[in-house]
């Protein structure tokens, strides 16, 4: 009924103004959040109150008035502007980030209206202005606005507009940002950056800049130096000296040489395998390294990774299992599903999706990623390759693409277009439920798994990824029913044995 109300009065247009501020000043949190909507609806004429609204004590009224006030859209800048000119909320307010979100909702219209705030003799708003205007990355106004103000008297305006000067895509930018290095080279906190803003560009003196500070006498300017090749392009990484990283490795705060040795697992170059081969043979650094691993299709040692799927770290088998997931074969699905039956549930989350991966990135068609069944024959679930000809195949062959990629969202639209074009395809259903239990969605991921039993109630193989995901919400009984099927289903297979050290792990959990 509230949501009705709101409704209609917002279609009175100005005349309900006054109505809904009552509400927004003595109503229940409810009715305050349809008040504000229906004051979005009224548009412009609204706008006093939903500026006046941004500094609410309620989180969602303030978010609402700015999404309201986005909406409407450059009308509303200017009195936004004004009213940020007379209150000049301090940096931490309500204020302060709710108008910056607006005036960066609103675009590039709002550019002229933020260099108001430029000339203000206030610190704060020159700081809203200038992280305002660095989101316009490809306006050249907001470029000469943040060029000017890394001249500003006010060093922390100054900083900040240095930090946002390394976004635009400007050939003089870094050429004026080395300037001011030489120029300043005793101030840490501007070398920090510097170091932030130069890594955002692909050149050679930027990168020269960079080694430099990897020398630094402060630990932590070279922390946040080694953080900032991070930034780096997977195409510029290639030409980083390897030698000057793995310097870093001896480096002694350990914070700095783990981020050296992630770094360099990051690399395709036969100079960083051997350095990060060797890190691994030493058992230095292997969480950061696997961490980067897990995102470097090109590591060769896969051998050198499985032998840490047996780690008495269960972080460390959980980025084993990753790394397999990323550059393992087809063979190497069978070597993970020990770990499915781990007594912890982030290894087995992480050996499920590896072998996900695995599997999506081999297959043509749908199958099992345990092979054939018990008996000799293909799972009865998968379809043969005729009866996902066509559109299905297609949209299903998308899926495993996108999913390949990481582009969970376009992956599970292209398995949902293959289950519209067959309704009865069952390995769609199951991508989807993993790419859900992925993102920790189980309750969705159950649905999908539930609907592609329900079309084919003797695919194991759907059985067993919804017994682990119900194990993950705590759902042990139901999980082990689902465990049991697949014993029963694929008795004597490799699928079976993983089940039944599922359903011991749970027993044990739950004794």
């Amino acid at each position: 009924m509230r949501k009705n109300a709101a409704y209609v009065l917002g279609k009175f247009g100005s005349m309900a103004i006054s109505e809904l501020m009552k509400v927004l000043e003595s109503g229940n949190e409810n009715s305050r959040y349809w008040a504000i909507k229906a004051l979005g609806q009224i548009g412009v004429e609204a706008s006093g109150p939903l500026l006046k609204s941004l500094d609410d004590p309620d989180w969602q009224v303030r978010k609402n008035s700015a999404d309201s006030l986005s909406e409407i859209g450059s009308e509303v800048a200017k009195p936004l502007v004004n009213q940020l000119i007379k209150a000049i909320p301090p940096a931490n307010s309500n204020l302060f980030y709710w108008s910056r979100y607006v005036l960066i909702n609103i675009g590039s219209e709002s550019i002229p209206l933020i260099a108001r705030l430029l000339q203000t003799d206030s610190a704060d708003l020159k700081l809203l202005a200038v992280g305002a205007l660095g989101r316009f990355t490809k306006k050249r106004e907001a470029y000469q606005l943040i060029k000017d103000a890394v001249h500003d008297e006010n060093g922390e305006v100054a900083k900040k507009a240095v930090e946002c000067l390394g976004a635009f895509n400007e050939s003089e930018t870094v050429e004026i940002l080395l300037n001011i290095a030489e120029k300043t080279s005793e101030d840490d906190e501007l070398a920090l950056a510097l170091v932030n803003s130069l890594s955002k560009l692909e050149s050679e003196p930027a990168l020269a800049y960079l080694y430099r500070m990897l020398k630094s006498v402060k630990w932590v300017v070279r922390q946040k130096t080694m953080a900032a090749f991070y930034n780096l392009s997977e195409k510029f990484r290639e030409r980083v000296e390897t030698e000057k990283i793995i310097a870093v490795l001896s480096d002694d705060v350990p914070a700095v040489a783990s981020l050296a040795a992630g770094f360099l697992a990051s690399l395709k170059s036969e100079k960083a395998q051997i350095a990060v081969v060797r890190l691994l043979k030493e058992k230095k650094f292997v969480a950061e390294i696997f961490a980067s691993l897990s995102r470097n299709p090109d590591f060769k040692s896969k051998d050198l990774v499985f032998s840490y799927v047996r780690d008495g770290d269960k972080k460390i088998r959980a980025g084993a299992a990753s790394v397999i997931g990323l550059i393992g074969s087809k063979a190497d699905a069978a070597g993970l599903t020990a770990l499915l039956s781990d007594d912890y549930a982030v290894v087995r989350m992480a050996a499920l999706h590896a072998i996900n991966m695995i599997n999506s990135r081999h297959s043509e068609t749908p199958r099992t990623v345990f092979g054939p069944a018990a008996d000799g024959s293909v799972s009865a679930a998968a379809p043969a390759a005729g009866k996902v000809a066509g559109e299905a195949a297609q949209f299903y062959q998308a899926g495993l693409y996108y999913a390949k990629n990481g582009e969970t969202e376009k992956a599970v639209m292209a398995y949902q277009k293959a289950i519209a074009a067959d309704p009865g395809f069952v390995e769609a259903y199951c991508k989807i439920g993993l790419l859900l239990e992925e993102k920790g969605y189980y309750e969705k991921a159950a649905a999908f798994l539930k609907k592609a039993i329900e079309i084919s109630p003797d695919f194991a193989l759907a059985h067993l990824y919804l017994g682990i995901v119900l194990s993950m919400t705590g759902r042990n009984f139901d999980a082990v029913g689902e465990l049991k099927k697949v014993i029963k289903l694929e008795a004597g297979s490799e699928m079976a044995d993983t089940a039944k050290k599922i359903i011991e792990k749970i027993r044990k959990t739950i004794t």
